[in-house]
């Protein structure tokens, strides 16, 4: 029976490999972090929008923080009738550059509409 490598053992990693790893994993957490204090504080977001599907999913876009030093926090939340919600963190401003830096599909239509409600709601913030 051949044996399957386990995509875990970092003992197989390269130095660099390590470092990348471990440089995400930081990112994360902080995001995660941030996104559980705004949340657990029920902090006023700053801005939010909801998308609504024709077959019941539906995604939340919510930015809190938006004038802290990190420039913004945004929380997307995915749900689906008979599933369990994922969320899924971002700096806003690494966000906005990755919705410019994406193709033209639907996902990406509906990402744009999004982004200009988020940055009319937050020019009424600032």
């Amino acid at each position: 029976m051949k044996k399957r490598r386990n995509v875990i053992d970092r003992t197989k990693w390269s130095k660099v490999e390590l470092v990348q790893w471990l440089t995400q994993a930081e990112k994360d957490r902080t995001l995660a972090e941030l996104a559980f204090g705004y949340v657990a504080r029920n902090d006023t977001p700053d801005a939010s929008h909801i998308h609504h599907a024709s077959d019941g999913e539906s995604y939340k876009y919510t930015v809190y923080g938006y004038a802290c030093c990190h420039g913004g926090l945004l929380i997307r939340r995915f749900r689906y009738p008979g599933q369990r919600d994922s969320f899924s963190f971002h700096y806003l401003d690494e966000w906005l550059r990755a919705v410019d830096n994406l193709g033209d599909s639907a996902p990406t239509q509906m990402e744009r509409l999004v982004k200009s409600s988020l940055l009319n709601q937050l020019a009424k913030v600032a």
